[in-house]
């Protein structure tokens, strides 16, 4: 009963919270289709229910007079009711499929704790048709015995695996859209919003068109794409659904992203929090009347993964809200730049939910090299900057993920021989097989740690490749991205840092790590490395690029092993500059550890 009232407790609070929204309309309009769906099921769940209680009443015989009592009308709807809330996922999922909603509106640990909850009777039920004890000495077993329930044992079956799959259910909506599991032509999203005028001879027929697929229905039709991004890419009428464009190649690698401090918060360090977002598009890809343009729907999620106690949050962001982005725009094959219009919802600190429409642009690049695999844009606030949902620009960078890859540096290094390493004596160095290059030298990341010369205690009696970090690093980590087809050679990132731990689904921290390009070198027994610098990392105009390409490592597996020194493998880092350039440093070596 407890739980009874606060179901309805919950249902009062959500009203006055929607009555307190008025603009949230489109919202409503779903919710209502899902109580005409899900209403008249009730209903109808509520007949079948009295019908089964009238059949019991008419054939129930003498005997079974007493163990009836537990078959009264009253007790077979309260039966009736708790099948309703076993099913209380069900109007989340209507609603959802309505809404063609993305969002986690429920937690996971909530549904599937609760879910778990109602799902235990039925499996005692269960239990107890099992070991039953037949035994009438007195009434006490009455509420033992299984003939006084209201499911029948296949009921107690069906009712557990229907639970799941609405959990199932649910998470699948949240993660991949509420029509995820529906045919792909009921994906088709509806069009909210007025499309500017275009002036032309044909623009009946053009607004006829728009008007099933307009670009600008994300959240807010006041978001007009001519404003803003006609002059990267002009606009372009949508023809057909494109079931066949491989958009794998618009999704960001490693990445990161800085600024946007007015509603994501500021870290306190970089080693506390990572920076790294989420960007991807959805199904709803439309080749359009100009050649190479494709109208597009994306989205953007920022996220954050706490690498340090959480009494360091100093924002609502990471207190758990989420903001996500649905853009929608167009993308250019010829100039590889895409530019989107759309919005998030957000919440304040009072509560009140506020609409950030904002522009992204993005700048791809072509033939990739080490020089061009970085992604880079920038997200703008379409507000006026005394606006509530105003916010400060979001620099984002990341690697590219798009294949094939052109190698171009190692393979002129090792020609060069590798200037600047110091040889080992030959048969002291492990020999590696070339079918095992990859296998042995792709793992996703291996650390090492850093060994200073006795005199390198701070940055002020040394001269380190910590310079430019702001700190002498302890630990070094190669993290593999891609191998070549051939198998002998390896792209990675090398990243510095203070602390030896490392954090899964690591994001791209451009101010202590390079970008590289490795190959075994079967003459000498080492992995030739060659690392460049990520530059104009924080340009808010996207022009981050790879380049200054003169550190150089080594790395090798010594072939003794002892006692006292028991390194599996070692290596160097140096630097081809001079003494006198800016980003010299001494020689470095790293292990194993």
């Amino acid at each position: 009963m407890v739980a009874f009232l606060l179901q309805f407790r919950l249902l009062q609070l959500v009203w006055i919270s929607r009555v307190g929204n008025g603009n949230e309309k489109g919202l409503w309009g779903s919710e209502k289709k899902t109580l005409l769906v899900s209403l008249p099921l009730y209903v109808l769940g509520g007949f079948i229910a009295l019908f089964v209680n009238w059949k019991r009443n008419k054939y129930s015989s003498t005997y079974h007079v007493a163990v009836y009592q537990e078959h009264s009308l009253w007790g077979d709807l309260r039966s009736y009711g708790g099948l309703v809330l076993d099913g209380f996922l069900l109007p989340q999922i209507l609603l959802n499929i309505f809404q063609m909603s993305k969002e986690s509106a429920l937690s996971h640990s909530f549904y599937v704790g609760t879910t778990f909850d109602h799902l235990l009777p039925h499996a005692y039920d269960l239990y107890r048709a099992q070991n039953y004890v037949h035994r009438h000495v007195d009434g006490s077993y009455i509420y033992a015995n299984p003939s006084a329930d209201f499911y029948s044992a296949a009921s107690d079956v069906i009712i557990p695996c229907a639970g799941v799959l609405f959990a199932g259910a649910i998470y699948l909506q949240q993660r991949f859209g509420g029509r995820c599991f529906l045919p792909r032509r009921f994906r088709k999203s509806e069009v909210y919003g007025k499309v500017p005028v275009v002036s032309s001879d044909s623009v009946t027929d053009l607004e006829t068109r728009r008007s099933k697929l307009s670009i600008f229905h994300c959240l807010t039709p006041s978001v007009f794409y001519n404003e803003h991004c006609a002059s990267i890419i002009p606009e372009a009428v949508p023809a057909v659904l494109e079931e066949t464009t491989n958009t794998t190649f618009m999704e960001l690698g490693m990445s990161h992203y800085s600024g946007g401090d007015m509603i994501l918060g500021r870290n306190l360090s970089d080693d506390y929090y990572d920076r790294k977002l989420f960007f991807g598009t959805t199904s709803n890809v439309y080749k359009t009347n100009t050649t190479g343009v494709y109208m597009i729907e994306t989205y953007l999620k920022f996220g954050s993964v706490v690498s340090y106690p959480v009494a360091y949050v100093h924002s609502d962001f990471r207190r758990g809200q989420k903001l996500e982005f649905l853009f929608n725009g167009f993308w250019s094959e010829s100039s590889e730049k895409l530019c989107m219009v759309g919005s998030a919802p957000w919440y304040t600190s009072e509560g009140n939910i506020l609409d950030l429409d904002a522009v992204l642009k993005l700048n791809y690049a072509k033939n990739k090299t080490i020089s061009n695999i970085l992604v880079s844009g920038v997200l703008e606030s379409l507000s006026s900057p005394d606006d509530l949902s105003y916010f400060d620009s979001i620099s984002i960078l990341a690697l590219s993920k798009e294949n094939p890859y052109k190698y171009t540096l190692v393979s002129g290094e090792l020609n060069q021989g590798n200037s600047g390493e110091i040889d080992y004596p030959p048969n002291s160095s492990l020999s590696l097989q070339p079918s095992r290059v990859c296998s042995r030298l792709t793992k996703p990341f291996t650390s090492y740690k850093v060994d200073y010369a006795s005199k390198c205690i701070s940055l002020q009696n040394c001269t380190s490749l910590g310079e430019e970090f702001g700190f002498p690093p302890n630990f070094m980590t190669l993290i593999a991205i891609d191998c070549s087809n051939d198998g002998q050679t390896i792209r990675y990132l090398v990243e510095f840092s203070k602390m030896s731990f490392v954090v899964y689904y690591k994001f791209l921290n451009p101010t202590r790590t390079f970008v590289a390009e490795a190959s075994w070198d079967a003459k000498q027994n080492r992995l030739s490395i060659v690392a460049c610098r990520i530059l104009n990392q924080f340009d808010p105009l996207g022009s981050a690029h790879v380049g200054d390409c003169s550190i150089r490592m080594s790395l090798r597996y010594p072939a003794v092993w002892s006692i006292g020194n028991p390194v599996m493998t070692e290596g160097q880092i140096w630097t081809t500059k001079s003494v006198d350039e800016s980003g010299y440093f001494d020689r470095l070596k790293f292990q194993s550890y």
